[in-house]
């Protein structure tokens, strides 16, 4: 089989020949290396080492190439151009220069200043002396100026300072010399529909760069002038405060950012757009989504995106394409966009905070999984039913159908949760799963989970965890419990509630390795008084009736709780601390009650 033709070529370029001839992002908003990541880069470039390449493409209709990976790098090859002594070692020369000109029985606090005034001087030194046509005293003219008011006199300093400044001279020139460095150079020759996918395999091996920071190298030059308009007006907030964040709690430099003036041109790339967007949709869906995770943001943006404008997850370099881009240009339909998908999320959110709040904490989600595939198939699903997008006209027209199925779809969407986490069906990337629901309209939420399933998956899924000793609480068991205990909601009222062990952990962790207990699955749960909890330890929930904090958990006792009878336990007890060679009666007591909550939750759950 004959090998496919290379769409890439590996080129030598000199920093010269690239100078003249690369066009840098000048509207992308990009995040700079710091000091000591530039100085490290400029000892690398002075030792002759090796360094990474840079990735160039040339567009459609464009006479020069356009940086796509390697931004850093180049960029700071030019600061050096540009700045040579904010990188050229000048300790000894400072030292020597201060020998020369201060007396040693000065201050302290004046040798210091002096110091200060040596730094000022050879760094003007450095960047105005011309290498060709040389002033023979301009080092010693600088410093007898800038030593103007220390009253010294520097009549008979010339000789050192002349024998300094041509050290200085010679170490400068000798440093590196920019326009002969050859830059290992990739040209990509094929699709720019590619290059995300390239930028990240060139990258795998270090610092791991998704497809997203390869959109935003990109996308820089198709920019959206935002409207007046609500949504809009959030997407610039959301832009600017993110880069405000990256500035003042990072201590990032970023370029060609400036918050006044982004907020006067209403103006960002289509990045932005996606990266913004993503962090409405986070602030919309706290019951499964990080707000602080700039990645998530990032991969919830660009996908909603994809699935409203009917694009193939793998396929999200389109989303730039002429068509979509004129809707990004019309504010209306800008809008429309946003409100429309952000109400979905909105929907998305309410109906599961009702299963996935911690009791007595209705903004508390911390045992709600699932993988962000499966949360962006709820929304594909109630998309593709409620709205039709006509590209062309620039439409977003309401489906007549759309309450009667997004009904049918609110109703079925709970009993898919579990079941699709249970059944192991969203692990792995998923995004073929995605695009069967957002692309080809095969919306399995439409069709309910029947209690049989869902019985026979739970069952399956607790055998297989009743076969693993534990002692820490599994994702899976805590979500599960916390969905059962949605339904007795009215007995978490009044406390903020923890999960905690029916049986105690410190119990637990005195049986033998040897013996299978599972005390970290579903029929070891129990939420409990925080209150309590901190005092719990060793004992059992029924240690506590007598205490008057303990009146809301004493309903929780009951059947509605499935919770296991005082003598049940004390029978567990006496079987651990008597620390023979059966305690199968302390299993049995977990399988017992987890079997009776999963009968109750599917019962529940219709």
């Amino acid at each position: 089989m004959p090998n496919r033709e290379s769409k890439y070529k590996i080129e030598t370029k000199s920093f010269s020949d690239l100078d003249k001839t690369l066009i840098l992002p000048s509207f992308q908003r990009k995040l700079v290396w710091s000091k000591t990541e530039k100085k490290n880069f400029i000892e690398t470039l002075h030792r002759g080492h090796p360094f990474g390449s840079i990735l160039v493409y040339q567009y459609p209709n464009e006479t020069k190439v356009s940086l796509i990976d390697g931004l850093q790098r180049f960029t700071t090859i030019r600061d050096y151009r540009d700045n040579p002594h904010e990188y050229i070692p000048t300790t000894d020369f400072i030292q020597e220069l201060l020998d020369v000109i201060t007396s040693q029985d000065l201050p302290l606090s004046t040798k210091k200043h002096h110091r200060k005034i040596i730094e000022n001087t050879l760094s003007r030194f450095i960047v105005n002396r011309d290498e060709k046509e040389i002033d023979s005293l301009l080092l010693y003219n600088f410093l007898k100026s800038d030593f103007e008011t220390e009253n010294i006199n520097f009549d008979d300093k010339v000789i050192e300072i002349l024998k300094i400044q041509d050290k200085i001279i010679n170490e400068v020139d000798g440093y590196l010399n920019i326009y002969e460095i050859d830059i290992p150079t990739i040209v990509f020759t094929g699709s720019d529909t590619e290059l995300a996918t390239v930028f990240e395999n060139l990258n795998r091996g270090g610092k791991k760069l998704s497809k997203y920071q390869v959109f935003a190298a990109q996308w820089y030059k198709y920019s959206v002038e935002l409207s007046d308009k609500n949504y809009a007006r959030m997407l610039l907030e959301k832009t600017i405060g993110w880069y405000e964040a990256l500035v003042e709690e990072r201590g990032i430099e970023i370029e060609n950012f400036d918050p006044k003036d982004m907020k006067e041109n209403a103006e960002i790339n289509i990045a932005e757009l996606c990266f913004a967007f993503g962090k409405m949709i986070l602030e919309t869906v706290p019951v499964f989504w990080n707000l602080k995770n700039d990645d998530l943001a990032n991969e919830i943006g660009y996908s909603t995106m994809a699935i409203m404008l009917k694009i193939r997850n793998k396929d999200l370099s389109t989303i730039i394409s002429e068509e979509n881009r004129r809707l990004f240009d019309d504010p209306e339909m800008l809008e429309a966009l946003l409100h429309s998908s952000l109400e979905i999320y909105k929907d998305i959110n309410k109906l599961f905070q009702k299963y996935l709040h911690v009791p007595g904490d209705q903004n508390n989600f911390q045992y709600s999984i699932g993988s962000n595939f499966q949360i962006l198939s709820f929304f594909a699903a109630f998309w593709q039913k409620r709205y039709s997008l006509d590209k062309k006209c620039r439409k977003l027209q309401t489906n007549s159908r759309s309450k009667k199925e997004s009904r049918v779809i609110r109703k079925n969407l709970i009993k898919w949760y579990i079941y699709d986490i249970l059944e192991g069906n969203w692990s792995g990337s998923g995004d073929s799963k995605l695009d069967q629901i957002a692309i080809e309209n095969n919306n399995k939420y439409l069709k309910t989970v029947s209690a049989d399933m869902l019985n026979d998956s739970m069952q399956k899924w607790y055998e297989e965890q009743l076969q693993k000793r534990s002692i820490n609480f599994e994702p899976v068991a805590k979500m599960l419990y916390t969905i059962y205990a949605s339904f007795n909601s009215n007995l978490y009222e009044s406390e903020k509630f923890d999960l905690e062990h029916v049986i105690p952990k410190k119990l637990i962790n005195k049986i033998p390795n040897s013996y299978t207990i599972s005390g970290g699955t579903l029929g070891n749960l129990m939420f409990l008084n925080s209150s309590i909890n901190r005092g719990k330890k060793e004992l059992f929930i029924y240690d506590f009736i007598d205490d008057s904090v303990f009146t809301v958990n004493l309903n929780l006792i009951g059947n509605r709780d499935c919770y296991p009878s005082e003598s049940q336990l004390r029978d567990v007890q006496i079987e651990i601390e008597k620390q023979g060679n059966d305690y199968s009666n302390t299993q049995s007591v977990i399988k017992n009650r987890g079997n009776s909550i999963i009968n109750s939750l599917v019962a529940n759950l219709g």
